[in-house]
């Protein structure tokens, strides 16, 4: 089953096992639309992700919105990200929150609008942690 991820934000509490200092803006369904200026956000993981395409292994220094979303059933995700004027990349991570081992996959291209990536959810209630990371 194809479903689509318009990144758009439902407060809630967040299901991500990410590092404590890590804060998680909130839970993501589908159909889900969040907007605003993603440049000004705060917050800096300043990870590096082990995937990406066409580039893996990017230093990450820009501002980042991490989401959660647990898969309702299996079947194909995508997310998609428009309306950007800067450049963007999109990761997702599996339920360890990891850069490194846990990194699915990531749009790391510089064509700025639209960002798509489209994973695989293996199991309905899969946890994923969806990051958005501005180019610093």
């Amino acid at each position: 089953m194809l479903r689509t991820l318009f990144l758009m934000m439902i407060p809630g509490t967040a299901l991500a096992v990410c590092p404590a200092d890590e804060p998680v803006i909130g839970d993501l369904v589908c159909g889900d639309v969040v907007s605003g200026d993603f440049r000004a956000d705060p917050y800096t993981l300043d990870w590096e992700y082990s995937c990406g395409d066409p580039y893996a292994g990017l230093a990450q220094a820009g501002p980042d919105h991490l989401y959660t979303y647990m898969c309702p059933d299996a079947g194909a995700l995508t997310l998609a990200m428009t309306g950007a004027v800067c450049d963007f990349d999109l990761y997702v991570l599996d339920d360890t929150c990891d850069p490194d081992l846990g990194c699915i996959a990531g749009n790391t291209d510089i064509v700025i609008d639209p960002v798509v990536l489209t994973v695989e959810c293996a199991f309905p209630g899969e946890l994923l942690n969806i990051v958005l990371e501005a180019y610093d």
